[in-house]
């Protein structure tokens, strides 16, 4: 399991602390860098006007710098609260650079975060990761609405859908999102060990490539440190959005 406390360790680029009071609302401004907390509590609004509490190693908007967009959230400090800012450039120039599994998990990532859809096929991913490593992946295959995953199950791998497509749904039933061909759902396995979020149910005859999160973890490893801190913010952040999102079916 990729945890950030030791990613943080490593990097040794030059990051700057911020001090947020106890009580005071926070906007991020668009010139701040890649935000992190590394003490303290802050409360996230988001337009659906539900909140989440953000702690200690979460991210703030390393999202939207490295993407280059506005801050989707506002915040508000719990407690006393400092703050890790890194350098947007630095960031944007190590993604830039990501091996296949890295840039996979961070255009998946941001696409979720910011509620987008790419429609390019992942070839890189297809062609340097999944084709080189065939022989130690597990191909599954399911049937229409056979069951991949429910809320709750343990969850130890990532799937990146080879045919077919796949949803997303709550426990109340409500469909979350539809995945298709090219797609993986389930990368929260590299960063907790949680269980699953929410149940995945096969649309159609559907071909998977089941991914072992330690598989991924040594693809990840590969790549500088601040990628890796990326990655595993990224990973945070979406789950974050989901529960903010998904208020209706999540506590915080």
């Amino acid at each position: 399991m990729l945890e950030i406390e030791k990613i943080l360790e490593q990097i040794e680029t030059k990051k700057n602390i911020l001090e947020v009071g106890q009580g005071e609302v926070f906007k991020i401004p668009k010139s701040a860098g890649g935000l992190l907390i590394s003490e303290g509590e802050m409360l996230a609004y988001s337009a659906n006007k539900f909140t989440q509490t953000f702690r200690a190693m979460d991210p703030l908007n390393i999202a939207e710098t490295v993407a280059r967009k506005e801050a989707l959230l506002e915040f508000k400090a719990l407690v006393n609260t400092s703050l890790i800012e890194f350098s947007g450039d630095d960031l944007r120039k190590e993604v830039s650079v990501a091996g296949p599994v890295s840039a996979s998990i961070i255009k998946y990532s941001l696409s979720r975060i910011f509620e987008t859809r790419n429609k390019q096929n992942n070839y890189k991913f297809e062609d340097q990761f999944l084709n080189k490593n065939l022989k130690i992946l597990n191909q599954v295959a399911f049937g229409v609405d056979d069951t991949i995953f429910n809320q709750g199950d343990f969850a130890d791998s990532m799937f990146y859908i080879e045919t077919g497509s796949v949803k997303l749904i709550a426990t109340t039933g409500e469909e979350l999102a539809t995945l298709k061909s090219g797609e993986c759902f389930g990368e929260a396995a590299l960063i907790n060990d949680n269980g699953r979020m929410c149940a995945a149910i096969a649309n159609e005859r559907t071909a998977l490539f089941a991914i072992n999160r330690d598989v991924l973890s040594k693809e990840i490893s590969k790549d500088s440190f601040v990628s890796q801190l990326v990655v595993v913010s990224l990973l945070k952040r979406l789950d974050l959005m989901n529960k903010l999102r998904w208020a209706s079916d999540f506590t915080t």
